[in-house]
C-alpha cells in the first residue's frame, strides 16, 4: 500500500527539475539511436543545397516568415541527428516549463493542481511524432514562445510597475510564434480569458472590468489584427492542404457546413480527450502483443510510477483555496475545454481532422495544453485525496510515457532501417547519374512518403549547389505507371514539391526492389531479372525500363555525408552481394569471386534459416562459374536451390544456360554444366 511520506517536502522550485526528469524518461532514452523522418529530409536537403536563402522559397507559397527558425538553427545544429533531437526535446521541456510558469501566474493558488497538467501535458499521448525533429523543432518553438507571451502577460497585470517591460517581452514572442504558423493563431483567444480571469476579482462594475480589458489587450490586437490581415492576403489554391476550404464552404453552403462542423468537433474532441489514452490505457490492460520493446517499456512504467507518485506526494500542498469543491474547478475545466477547441480549429477550418491519417495527430498537438488542463481539474474533483489523487496520476504518467519510450523505440527501429537501406544502395550504386527516377513498387519506408525518400537519396551522392532541379526522385510502379508503360505510351516524371523539381524519363532510371520481410538486401533490377518469380506481374512489366548503365564504380570522397548517415556499418552478407553485384555489371568477374569468398569465409551459406530467396546466390555462383572454379558454382548451385526449388527452378536452369553460353570454355565446364541440368531436371522445362 501507498503511503503518504511525512515530514520533508519538496517546494514547488523544484516543479522545472521534475518536469525534465519526465521529459527525459518519456522521450529521451532512446535519442541516441534516432535519425531524420518524413518532412526532416526535405528541410534539411534546402539547406544542403541551396543555403540557408533557399528557405524562403520553399515556404514562400505558405508561410515564408517561417524560414527565420532555420536561418538561426541549421548553423548550429548542423546535419546532426542528435544534436536536433537534444535541442528538440530540450524545446519540449521548455515548453511545458512555460506552461507551468504561466499557468501559476493565472492560478496561484492552483500551483498543485498546474503542476499536474504540465506533467500530463509532457507526456499527453495524442501527438506521437516528437522524433521528427527537425520537421517539429517550429512547432515545439512556437508552443513555447505561446506560453512565453501568454506568462508575461500575466505578471504584466500583476505587476503594474514593470507593465511596459512585461508587456514588450509579451509582444515580441506573440509576433514570433504567429510568424512560424497558423496552428496557434486560435489560442489567442486565451490571453482575453486570462485577462478577464485576472481583472474580475479586482472590479465589480462589467462596463469598468471591460474597459481595462480592452486597454490591457489593445496592443496584442492590433498585431493580431495585422497577422490576420496577412493570413486573409496569403492566397491558397484550392488543392493545397492548408487551403480553408471550410470556411469558403460555410459562406457557399451554411445549411451543411455548420452541421459538419458540430459533428466534427464533437468526434475529434472526444478523441483528443478520451480516445487518444486509448492505447495508452491497453497497454496497461493487455500489452502490446508482438512488440519487441514491451518489456523494456514495462520497466519503464515502474520506474515512473515510482519516481512520480512519490514526487506528487512530497510536494508542497498548494494554499487551502485548492480544493476539489472550489470554483475553479469548473472554471479551469472550461478554460481547457475551450484551448482544445482553439487548439485543434485551424485543422477543422481546412477540412483537415486529427483522425484523417497517420500523420495527423500533428494537428492536435496545439490542443494538449487544454487537454492536460481539463484532465488535471477532473483528476482534482474526482479524487480530492492526495494519495488516491498522486497513486492515478502516477499511472497515467507512467503508462503514457511507456508509450512514447515504445513509439520511439519503433521511430529508432525505422531509423536503423534506412541506414541499412541508404548504405547498402551506395554500395551497389557508387555513383548514380543525375537526372535518374528510382522507380519502386511500393513505398519504402512505411508513412514516410516517397519526397522524404527522395529527399534523402539526394544527399547521398554529390550534386552542385542551387541546381535546376534534383538529381533524383522516386515514383512508384503500382499499378498506373507499369500499365502505361507495358501499352507503350510516353512516360514523362515531372514533379515539384514546393521549390523542388524533378524531370526524367526512361530509360534514364532504375527499378528497385526492397522488401525486408523477405529479400536480405536491396536489388537494383536489370532486364536479365524477367524470370525472378520473386516479382510481381507489375514489376516484370517496367523491367525494360531499368537501365543500371546509370550506375557509375567510382564514389565520391565524403559521400555518403558521415555526419548525417554515420560511419560504413559492419560488412555483412548484403555488402558482399552488393559489391558482387556491382562487379557483375562491370564485368570483373574475379571481384565478383573473390565477394563469394569472402561470404563463404563469414559462414554465410543457403542452409542458414536467415535467407528467405535464392536470388542473392545467383552472382555468386555465376563468378564462380566465369573464374572456372566450377566445384564451389555446382555446390553453391545445389545449396541455394533448397530454399526456393519449386519457384526457383525455372531461374536456375536460365542462369546455367546463359553460363553454359558465356563462360570461358574448361575440361570442367560440360560435366558441371551437365551435372546441375540434370539435378534440376532442366530438360523438363518447357
Amino acid at each position: 500500500m501507498i503511503r503518504k511520506p511525512s515530514g520533508f517536502q519538496l517546494s514547488y522550485a523544484s516543479v522545472p527539475l521534475f518536469l525534465l526528469v519526465l521529459c527525459v524518461l518519456a522521450h529521451g532514452l532512446k535519442i541516441t539511436q534516432l535519425g531524420f523522418y518524413w518532412d526532416d529530409w526535405a528541410k534539411l536537403l534546402v539547406n544542403w543545397l541551396y543555403g540557408a536563402s533557399g528557405y524562403w522559397s520553399y515556404y514562400l507559397e505558405d508561410r515564408p516568415l517561417s524560414s527565420w527558425t532555420h536561418l538561426v538553427l541549421n548553423p548550429l545544429l548542423g546535419y546532426s541527428p542528435l544534436r536536433w533531437h537534444v535541442f528538440v526535446l530540450g524545446l519540449r521541456w521548455l515548453t511545458a516549463v512555460g506552461m507551468w510558469w504561466a499557468m501559476k501566474g493565472l492560478f496561484p493558488s492552483l500551483r498543485h493542481r498546474m503542476a499536474i497538467a504540465a506533467a500530463l501535458f509532457v507526456v499527453y499521448p495524442i501527438f506521437t511524432m516528437q522524433p521528427m525533429a527537425v520537421t517539429f523543432h517550429q512547432m515545439w518553438l512556437q508552443y513555447a514562445l505561446f506560453f512565453v507571451s501568454l506568462g508575461a502577460t500575466v505578471y504584466a497585470v500583476r505587476h503594474p510597475k514593470a507593465l511596459p517591460y512585461w508587456t514588450l517581452l509579451a509582444v515580441v514572442a506573440m509576433i514570433l510564434q504567429l510568424t512560424i504558423s497558423e496552428y496557434f493563431a486560435p489560442l489567442e483567444g486565451l490571453r482575453l480569458v486570462a485577462l478577464w480571469l485576472l481583472l474580475s476579482p479586482q472590479r465589480d462594475r462589467f462596463s469598468h472590468k471591460l474597459f481595462l480589458l480592452l486597454r490591457y489587450y489593445g496592443v496584442y490586437f492590433v498585431v493580431f489584427l495585422l497577422y490576420s490581415i496577412r493570413l486573409f492576403l496569403t492566397h491558397l489554391p484550392g488543392d493545397h492542404p492548408y487551403s480553408p476550404n471550410l470556411i469558403y464552404s460555410f459562406f457557399s453552403q451554411p445549411a451543411a457546413t455548420i452541421p459538419h462542423l458540430v459533428k466534427v468537433g464533437i468526434l475529434e474532441t472526444y478523441h483528443i480527450l478520451v480516445g487518444s489514452w486509448s492505447e495508452v490505457i491497453r497497454f496497461g490492460v493487455s500489452g502490446v502483443p508482438r512488440s519487441p520493446h514491451l518489456q523494456s517499456s514495462w520497466w519503464l512504467a515502474a520506474l515512473v510510477f515510482a519516481v512520480m507518485v512519490m514526487y506528487f506526494l512530497l510536494l508542497k500542498p498548494s494554499p487551502s483555496q485548492d480544493e476539489a469543491s472550489s470554483p475553479s474547478t469548473v472554471q479551469i475545466a472550461a478554460v481547457g475545454l475551450l484551448s482544445v477547441i482553439l487548439g485543434v480549429l485551424p485543422a477543422w477550418l481546412s477540412g483537415r481532422q486529427v483522425l484523417d491519417d497517420y500523420h495527423a495527430n500533428r494537428y492536435a498537438a496545439a490542443a494538449m495544453f487544454g487537454a492536460s488542463l481539463f484532465w488535471a481539474s477532473v483528476t482534482v474533483q474526482l479524487l480530492p485525496r492526495r494519495l488516491y489523487r498522486a497513486a492515478v496520476v502516477a499511472v497515467l504518467l507512467a503508462l503514457a510515457a511507456a508509450t512514447h519510450y515504445r513509439n520511439s523505440a519503433e521511430y529508432a527501429d525505422l531509423w536503423q532501417q534506412q541506414i541499412d537501406f541508404y548504405w547498402q544502395l551506395t554500395w551497389r550504386a557508387p555513383h548514380i547519374q543525375a537526372g535518374t527516377a528510382l522507380l519502386f513498387e511500393r513505398e519504402v519506408f512505411p508513412n514516410q512518403g516517397l519526397f522524404s525518400t527522395s529527399s534523402a537519396i539526394n544527399f547521398l551522392y554529390p550534386q552542385p549547389k542551387n541546381p535546376p532541379q534534383l538529381a533524383y526522385w522516386l515514383y512508384l510502379t503500382r499499378p498506373a505507371l507499369a500499365q502505361r508503360y507495358q501499352n507503350g505510351e510516353t512516360i514523362n516524371f515531372n514533379t515539384r514539391f514546393r521549390s523542388f523539381y524533378f524531370e526524367a524519363s526512361p530509360p534514364n532510371s532504375l527499378i528497385v526492389y526492397y522488401n525486408p520481410g523477405w529479400a536480405n538486401c536491396v536489388w537494383i533490377l536489370t532486364p536479365e531479372d524477367a524470370d525472378n518469380p520473386d516479382l510481381t506481374a507489375v514489376t516484370r512489366q517496367m523491367i525494360s525500363a531499368s537501365s543500371p548503365s546509370r550506375i557509375e564504380p567510382q564514389a565520391a570522397a565524403g559521400y555518403p555525408p558521415v555526419e548525417i548517415f554515420g560511419v560504413e556499418p559492419q560488412r555483412g552478407f548484403c555488402y558482399h552481394y552488393q559489391k558482387a553485384e556491382l562487379a557483375r555489371q562491370q564485368g570483373d568477374w574475379e571481384a565478383v569471386a573473390e565477394q563469394a569468398d569472402a561470404v563463404v569465409t563469414a559462414a554465410y551459406y543457403p542452409e542458414a534459416e536467415y535467407y528467405h530467396t535464392p536470388q542473392e546466390w545467383l552472382t555468386f555462383i555465376e563468378g564462380y562459374a566465369h573464374t572456372a572454379r566450377w566445384e564451389e558454382a555446382v555446390d553453391l548451385t545445389l545449396a541455394a536451390r533448397h530454399i526456393g526449388y519449386g519457384r526457383y527452378r525455372q531461374r536456375f536452369c536460365n542462369l546455367w544456360q546463359r553460363i553454359e553460353e558465356s563462360a570461358p570454355a574448361r575440361a570442367e565446364k560440360a560435366n558441371s554444366v551437365g551435372h546441375v541440368r540434370s539435378e534440376l531436371t532442366c530438360d523438363d522445362l518447357p
